[in-house]
């Protein structure tokens, strides 16, 4: 079945107010591994990375077993796509063994592929368990809201990660900056190379959203993990450098646990590197008690402008000639 979480948003083409529930509920043909899905409005005249990122995983699980929950999935955005043509999801079922599934979901739109995505499917089993220790992401967070010139601390909340409702009480403000309407939001912290908020479902079906449907819940936090991505892979550059375009070029997700949309997660996303006019951003997003339950890698397009060509049969003036040096400056 199609996960479908309502919230307040704009079906494109359409005019009139729809829900995130209409987007994530896609529409299937003739009984075939087929479907069809619209979109939410954006600003900037395109769809939305994380909606057609949430679109593909509802369209792969809904053809896997209950039992199956989604454990990875890695995705290519190809092309832009367009907010006034509906959306094509075709699902390959490579593959369904005693414990895994996998299927590839091609998004067409025009006959033209724009986004493909890998998903796996697993069956949980026993094993031994580890994650970073939360004291070790306590402490990074004491480290990073530091002043980087004195060592002291630019926040007082720097002696840990503090819960929604502490940001809530010392002022915090929640915000509803995705395009859906409905996934709150607060600010813990942002640096040179990081952010970390604090997100969740707050739509006004929040009740209504069983804990148990897997493939609602992981769509909703696919939708919300593109969020911030790009954006951080900048950040270390934002003083210094202009873009002339930047745009995800991949994504992927592992999801460790069960998760639950509806309550706080906390993501904490750093960038590592930035070469070749891409960036790499990841993602660690944890449960209010503390247990990491996904882990998120983007790397994203960071385009400079680029120089204009020169004609060999009109070349540019030259420079002119640098100043001499003064003997104050020279002796400097």
């Amino acid at each position: 079945a199609a996960a479908a979480v309502e919230v307040l948003g704009a079906m494109a083409g359409d005019g009139g107010a729809r829900t995130l529930r209409d987007v994530l509920t896609l529409e299937q043909i003739a009984l075939c591994d087929t479907f069809t899905g619209g979109s939410i409005r954006t600003f900037w005249g395109r769809l939305f990375g994380g909606q057609i990122l949430a679109q593909s995983v509802v369209a792969a699980s809904a053809t896997v077993p209950d039992d199956r929950p989604m454990h990875s999935i890695h995705g290519y955005f190809i092309l832009a796509g367009k907010l006034d043509i509906p959306l094509l999801f075709r699902v390959i079922r490579v593959r369904d063994g005693g414990s895994f599934a996998t299927r590839i979901v091609n998004v067409l739109q025009e006959n033209k592929i724009i986004f493909t995505l890998t998903a796996s499917f697993h069956r949980p089993e026993p094993g031994p368990e580890f994650q970073i220790p939360a004291k070790e992401l306590r402490a990074m967070v004491r480290y990073q809201l530091k002043r980087p010139d004195t060592g002291e601390r630019s926040d007082p909340r720097a002696v840990g990660v503090p819960t929604p409702d502490e940001l809530l009480e010392s002022g915090e403000s929640t915000k509803f900056s995705d395009m859906s309407g409905c996934l709150e939001r607060v600010s813990v912290g942002a640096g040179d190379r990081w952010q970390m908020w604090w997100g969740r479902y707050a739509g006004p079906d929040t009740a209504l959203l069983e804990p148990s449907d897997w493939r609602m819940h992981q769509a909703i936090v696919t939708y919300m993990s593109d969020f911030g991505m790009v954006e951080t892979a900048k950040q270390p550059h934002v003083n210094t450098t202009v873009f002339s375009l930047s745009m995800s070029l991949d994504h992927a997700i592992h999801f460790h646990r069960e998760v639950d949309a509806t309550k706080w997660l906390l993501f904490h996303i750093e960038t590592c590197a930035s070469a070749g006019g891409r960036g790499l951003a990841r993602a660690s997003v944890f449960s209010k008690s503390g247990l990491l339950v996904a882990s998120i890698v983007q790397e994203g397009l960071m385009r400079i402008p680029r120089r204009p060509k020169t004609n060999p049969l009109n070349p540019p003036a030259a420079a002119p000639a640098p100043a001499a040096k003064s003997t104050v400056a020279a002796k400097l």
